[in-house]
């Protein structure tokens, strides 16, 4: 069944779909500026007390989790102000989520390994302990992010709008 949903003959309006749930919208807007937070906080650690793992670029790991947080923020932040829209624009909308968040898992496994083979390393265990540990924590944060985000696409966002959509298809 395709989603977007072709309007009556005769000039009618395209029909508004509603926001399967603004609650899950902010609250992932919140989540990502916590993590935003975080990923900043861990920023400062490196700058201010100069930790460095020479072989793991956990800094730009953590600068990615922040700059890709804040752009999730937005877009949620959209997502919870916006309780009705026709059906292109959430298209257009959810491609953009999908987008950050296929951007998101590549970081996610790129800094997983980064954080799991700075683990291994006995000087970057000892030298850069906060580092390591504000790594950890957004990448901890940053996975479950992501899975909610997917949850709520698949879960509950498009089963809705295909439901709404084949109700206007069923009552034109």
């Amino acid at each position: 069944m395709p989603l977007l949903f072709n309007p009556p003959r005769g000039g009618a309006p395209t029909p508004l779909l509603d926001n399967p749930s603004v609650s899950i919208c902010i609250m992932l807007f919140l989540l990502n500026v916590v993590l935003l937070l975080l990923s900043t906080g861990g920023l400062a650690v490196h700058i201010m007390l100069k930790q460095v793992c020479e072989e793991f670029s956990l800094a730009l790991f953590m600068a990615l989790v922040g700059l890709e947080s804040l752009v999730g923020s937005m877009a949620f932040m959209e997502l919870g102000l916006r309780e009705h829209a026709p059906d292109i624009e959430w298209l257009l909308r959810g491609l953009l989520i999908f987008f950050l968040n296929a951007v998101q898992v590549i970081t996610m496994i790129w800094g997983g390994k980064s954080v799991y083979w700075a683990v291994q390393v006995e000087e970057c265990k000892q030298t850069a302990r906060e580092l390591l540990a504000a790594a950890t924590g957004c990448l901890m944060m940053f996975g479950a992010i992501v899975a909610m985000t997917l949850l709520a696409i698949h879960l509950v966002f498009y089963p809705s709008f295909v439901l709404q959509i084949s109700y206007l298809r069923k009552n034109r």
